[in-house]
């Protein structure tokens, strides 16, 4: 569980600093009646497009992950209930 966490925080810094980027990006962009006119406007609206689909990608995976973790939480709950029942049984304690 510890490596799914890492990886949701390495994940989240991944999206901020690609929000970060996409924000600069848009604010250097020329208002809509230039974008034609403008040089490298395409490739910009190209690069918006691109940052736009991975922010969306890390953030459907981050979401995934952390159904992942919940279900690992609930299933260590489930087990750690059971253990005790079980311990219980034997007459012994769990910590």
């Amino acid at each position: 569980m510890a490596a799914l966490r890492s990886d949701l925080k390495s994940r989240d810094q991944q999206i901020e600093e690609l929000k970060a980027k996409l924000e600069a990006l848009l604010k250097q962009q020329p208002n809509q009646n230039d974008a034609e006119s403008a040089p490298g406007a395409e490739a910009t609206a190209e690069l918006v497009a691109l940052l736009r689909k991975q922010i969306k990608h890390l953030e459907e995976q981050t979401s995934s992950e952390e159904g992942k973790i919940s279900k690992l939480r609930d299933e260590n709950r489930s087990l750690r209930t059971n253990l005790n029942a079980v311990m219980k049984k034997l007459g012994l304690k769990f910590q």
